[in-house]
């Protein structure tokens, strides 16, 4: 939790910046800072809460600016998530952004590749310099710290965690958002010895080395973007040890030890893409083995195949748009599991927008997923069609939206013969109307109702959707208000079967679902504050099982200020 010390100190950091902006200015030195405080309920009766009520979070990032020399910022961010029993939330650094790179000290998230090191907070030193077209980028530090097992309330971390360190670097030619080819590698390792109770998770590591480059070609109308990398893996490094391969150095196992619990694989992407003058297409071919992983990129899918084309293009000095796009992916790249699924997606869009007259739109999504497996086989179709049509008018000095949306889907289950009662069609309709009065107040709405029909013709589910909501601009819309009211209601009527001793009955079974939601928001912005309020009320109700209602009410506050 955030202590009174740090809202103290917090609160007194901030009171030097108080004074007027020419105290604050040294002859050309320029002191700069923001400031923030967050304040989040999320309340919850009718159901266990399972997560904290209040979250609390305040921020300061005081800068400096001396001409001649780079700027220097400086973070601090608390907040009431903080505990010792699972990953950081408060956030620590000191940047230095001159103009052919940056420098972080403390609570980073550098970014290499995408198949090496991306999105993963390190707490060390990053940088990534481009003076001319030498690149150079590095990060070291900790990504994961020691989390002892069964710690955590809600027990997300009940096995524990592993202290992780890693160490990456770049080294490239070229520009940072231009034409570029670049080299680069990652080390993580788990810290096997930073657990003092027993868990069952096992300490890991890691070694990902690879190539990346962008190239553009006529002006930019042709452009050629990839990257290749490959990765050792140990699943646990206090597995039995392997000997290394005859001619590789003793040297090398430093970097990595061959254990009975590595494995090695690659991945891949490439990309090629035009685009002028409102047309485009795209081609582009992804590969990630199946023992391929990186401790750089944690959420990173492997296994798959995929191979994709999109094109676009625009008629009639942008009157007409059109795109369209195929995909087709599958798995079991290594043969090793007993089935492979294959997955085959496709659409085709396309909107007219004439002047003064009505607008309307077209869609085609096709999804078909098949599996090969001889006991369970699977072979899914789902189609969506859909299509709309709008216009947009003035009435009583207004201008307004009228809008009539329709969507038809068929999923048709050909794989298994049991499953094929599963079939349904649904339609789904929706009228939106939408008023600008003046550009200063805005008023929405749309009714939408939803039909499930199953084949068997022994369930059909029925859905009703609302939504209400207006706008408010005010003092040259410095100052926001917006409120909406959205309904939900689903009813499902479906015959049961029900088994006993002597015989097998049938009954009608009726289900309604209810979730109800109001919400409202308050924005007061000026050039150096902003306030922001946010509520919602949300009420959740079902007919059969009253266990499940609830009634939850959020309610988040922002403040913001810049000081100069």
């Amino acid at each position: 939790m955030v202590s009174r010390m740090s809202v103290i100190f917090f609160i007194f950091c901030l009171l030097p910046l108080t004074v007027p902006a020419q105290k604050n200015t040294l002859g050309k030195i320029k002191f700069e800072s923001d400031a923030g405080v967050d304040v989040h309920y999320d309340g919850i009766s009718g159901r266990d809460q399972n997560r904290p009520k209040w979250i609390r979070t305040v921020y300061f990032k005081p800068g400096l600016h001396i001409p001649g020399l780079p700027k220097i910022q400086f973070l601090f961010k608390l907040s009431s998530l903080e505990s010792i029993a699972r990953q950081p939330y408060n956030r620590f650094n000191v940047l230095l952004t001159p103009k052919w790179g940056d420098f972080v000290l403390g609570d980073g998230y550098p970014t290499l590749s995408k198949y090496t090191l991306n999105g993963v907070r390190v707490r060390g030193v990053s940088f990534d310099i481009n003076p001319g077209y030498f690149r150079f980028a590095f990060a070291a530090g900790r990504t994961k710290r020691a989390v002892e097992p069964g710690q955590y309330p809600y027990q997300l971390y009940q096995f524990g965690n592993f202290e992780q360190n890693i160490y990456a670097a770049k080294i490239g030619i070229g520009k940072k958002n231009a034409d570029q080819f670049n080299f680069n590698i990652l080390r993580a390792r788990d810290d096997s010895t930073s657990l003092e109770a027993a868990s069952l998770k096992k300490p890991r590591e890691n070694v990902v080395a690879g190539i990346d480059g962008f190239l553009r070609l006529f002006d930019g109308k042709i452009t050629l973007k990839g990257e290749a990398a490959a990765s050792a893996y140990n699943r646990n490094t206090t597995s039995r040890k392997l000997e290394l391969p005859a001619g590789v150095p003793s040297q090398t196992s430093w970097l990595f030890q061959p254990r009975a619990s590595s494995q090695y694989d690659g991945a891949m992407e490439a990309e090629v893409k035009y685009a002028d003058k409102g047309r485009s297409l795209q081609l582009s071919l992804t590969r990630v083995g199946p023992g391929f992983f990186s401790l750089g990129t944690p959420y990173l899918h492997n296994d798959f195949k995929r191979t994709e084309a999109r094109a676009s293009w625009r008629f009639f000095r942008n009157i007409l748009y059109v795109n369209g796009g195929l995909k087709r992916e599958h798995d079991n790249l290594a043969g090793l599991k007993k089935s492979t699924n294959t997955i085959t997606y496709g659409h085709l869009n396309s909107q007219l927008t004439p002047r003064k007259l009505p607008f309307a739109g077209f869609g085609f999504q096709y999804h078909n997923q098949k599996n090969n497996d001889r006991v369970f086989p699977i072979n899914n179709l789902l189609q969506t069609l859909t299509g709309g049509i709008g216009y947009r008018y003035r009435f009583l000095q207004t201008s307004q939206t009228v809008q009539v949306n329709a969507t038809h889907t068929w999923f048709r289950n050909k794989g298994n013969p049991e499953s094929s009662l599963k079939n349904y069609d649904k339609q789904l309709v929706r009228l939106s109307l939408n008023i600008l009065i003046k550009r200063q107040y805005t008023m929405f709405g749309n009714v939408g109702s939803m039909r499930t029909l199953y084949k068997t013709a022994a369930r059909k589910d029925q859905r009703k959707l609302y939504n209400l909501g207006a706008t408010a601009s005010f003092f040259r819309k410095k100052l926001l208000f917006s409120a909406s009211f959205n309904h939900d209601e689903g009813k499902a009527d479906f015959l049961q079967r029900i088994y006993d001793p002597n015989n097998t009955l049938y009954f009608l079974h009726f289900c309604l679902q209810k979730r109800t939601g109001f919400r409202f928001s308050a924005e007061y912005k000026l050039k150096k504050q902003s306030v922001t309020l946010l509520a919602e009320k949300i009420y959740y109700k079902n007919s059969n099982f009253s266990e499940y209602n609830y009634r939850e009410l959020l309610v988040r506050l922002s403040l913001k200020h810049h000081f100069e």
